[in-house]
């Protein structure tokens, strides 16, 4: 009797932890495509990025910023690093920030970066 009680409280414990697991927060970005334009009269150089956002919890979750992140590396051999925010919402399909991502859904929208390339 005892073996089969401690079979089932340990079986019990595994399933309360998997559902806790499966409860923490992981958003999951993936690249869908993008390009650049240049400005036409400025030195502006704009990086267009699609994305896609999956919520792998069983729980709610946010995106609160986009950053594009850029490291390279200089002659001398110190390395560069530069956290550029994305730019306002100008079209409907652009992605919006705060965005509240239910659980296992997936959203989709462009984000852009705009860099002076005199940087």
């Amino acid at each position: 009797m005892s073996a089969a009680s401690l079979f089932f409280s340990w079986k019990r414990h595994a399933l309360a932890h998997d559902q806790e697991r499966r409860r923490r927060p992981a958003l999951v970005p993936d690249y869908l495509e993008g390009y650049y334009s240049t400005g036409e009269t400025t030195s502006e150089r704009t990086y267009h990025i699609r994305i896609a956002v999956r919520n792998t919890s069983d729980s709610a979750n946010a995106v609160a910023r986009i950053e594009l992140g850029i490291s390279y590396r200089l002659i001398d051999g110190t390395t560069v690093a530069a956290r550029i925010p994305a730019a306002e919402i100008q079209r409907e399909n652009d992605f919006s920030v705060p965005r509240l991502i239910e659980a296992h859904e997936t959203v989709a929208g462009w984000c852009r970066f705009v860099i002076d390339t005199r940087f």
